[in-house]
């Protein structure tokens, strides 16, 4: 898949966590030298998990794109391309304070190397307008390469203390500086009433609904799915952008020795396939 218009995708698995993982192996019995294959290892058993969900899947049900990045998750985006599967490649530095790219102003031949669907970044949105200039700038960058390279731009916005308010007013001068995003993620808003006026703003004066992906945060499962299922009804909430909830309690049980690579990848199995269920119409 290259186009970046796939409408079907109704979801993202999200496991384009660097430093975290970093975290969890550092507290760990696991040896240092051991802890990038780990990762890797970890990341290719989410990977074998969604291609054991969506090989159940028929055509006509939600359709989920994963999320990585290249550091750890290089091999899963290239063979997400066998897998028929839709891939967004997270490029920013991971968990830096202000918006920056991974691989610096080489990040276009990284990201062409690998061929993924969609081009995903992180920005964290300040009430200081004058820090959030060179974020709109590179934004601007990143946006103009992916409409170049028909790759849809998946845009995650973190404001500042949570402020709803500033996250409305950063998607109301994303959209009127001629970004449009073909995914919004953002974390799961206080009341339906805050989730319509944030699919207002990324909206703007477009006929066309905004596509509006919530954040499970670090919430893990039942709790998660539970969070974001009251919004799904929301004109414009497209679905989740779920990482945690989906793979954490596998991946912190695999990691501490409690169960083994088939275990985890069939408790990741159990989770997406309940996450995909809270997706479905009702009927």
């Amino acid at each position: 898949m290259s186009s970046a218009d796939n409408t079907n995708v109704r979801a993202f698995v999200a496991f384009d966590h660097r430093n975290l993982f970093d975290r969890l192996l550092a507290n760990s019995k696991i040896p240092p030298d051991n802890h990038y294959a780990t990762i890797v290892q970890i990341k290719d058993m989410i990977f074998t998990a969604a291609t054991h969900v969506a090989a159940k899947q028929d055509t006509s049900d939600s359709q989920f794109a994963l999320l990585v990045d290249e550091k750890y998750g290089a091999r899963v985006v290239l063979n997400a391309q066998h897998q028929n599967l839709s891939v967004a490649l997270s490029i920013e530095r991971n968990e830096a304070t202000q918006f920056t790219l991974e691989y610096g102003d080489n990040w276009k031949l990284h990201a062409d190397a690998l061929g993924p669907t969609y081009i995903k970044v992180l920005i964290r949105w300040s009430s200081d307008k004058t820090v959030n200039i060179p974020t709109t700038a590179l934004l601007q960058e990143v946006f103009h390469w992916t409409s170049k390279t028909d790759r849809g731009l998946l845009l995650e916005i973190i404001p500042e203390n949570n402020n709803t308010a500033l996250l409305i007013s950063a998607a109301i001068e994303i959209v009127s500086l001629g970004i449009s995003p073909a995914f919004w993620k953002i974390p799961v808003p206080q009341t339906l009433e805050e989730a319509e006026k944030i699919v207002k703003s990324a909206q703007l004066n477009s006929h066309t609904l905004p596509r509006v992906f919530l954040l499970g945060g670090d919430r893990l499962g039942e709790e998660a799915r539970s969070q974001i299922l009251p919004f799904l009804k929301i004109p414009g909430v497209s679905g989740w952008a779920v990482g945690r909830g989906i793979w954490g309690e596998a991946s912190e049980k695999y990691i501490s020795g409690l169960i083994s690579s088939g275990e985890c990848i069939e408790l990741i199995t159990h989770e997406l396939t309940e996450f995909l269920r809270i997706l479905e119409p009702v009927t």
